[in-house]
């Protein structure tokens, strides 16, 4: 059964940026789509900074910074892909609310719900 309200939410991208976070070097690429083929633009790879993971967010912005200005594009929107040492994944019920007040909730107070503290999240 086909919804006619869903067509316009289905829009496909054309162009997508991907990040990849080494350890040691971040790998990116940059592709577009035509029609139903796909084509490599650009790609770079750029040392982490420092001998330790990214952890701070600035160190972390200028990191994108750094990559995105190598990659050659200016794309906003990126797709960042994570190892899995360096991820949390937490199943929780939330009260529905706005995403604003569940950040907050969530920063504020978070061993009420995940049972554990990660305010540094």
């Amino acid at each position: 059964m086909a919804w006619s309200f869903l067509k316009g939410f289905a829009r496909k991208r054309d162009r997508i940026v991907v990040i990849d976070l080494g350890s040691k070097v971040t790998k990116a690429v940059d592709m577009s789509r035509k029609g139903d083929t796909y084509s490599l633009n650009h790609f770079a790879m750029v040392d982490v900074p420092g001998e330790n993971p990214i952890r701070y967010p600035d160190v972390l912005a200028d990191h994108f910074r750094t990559v995105m200005n190598a990659l050659g594009s200016k794309h906003k929107k990126i797709c960042v892909a994570i190892g899995v040492a360096d991820s949390l994944l937490r199943h929780a019920e939330m009260p529905v609310v706005p995403m604003h007040d569940m950040r907050s909730m969530l920063k504020f107070s978070s061993k009420n719900y995940l049972q554990q503290d990660l305010s540094d999240y």
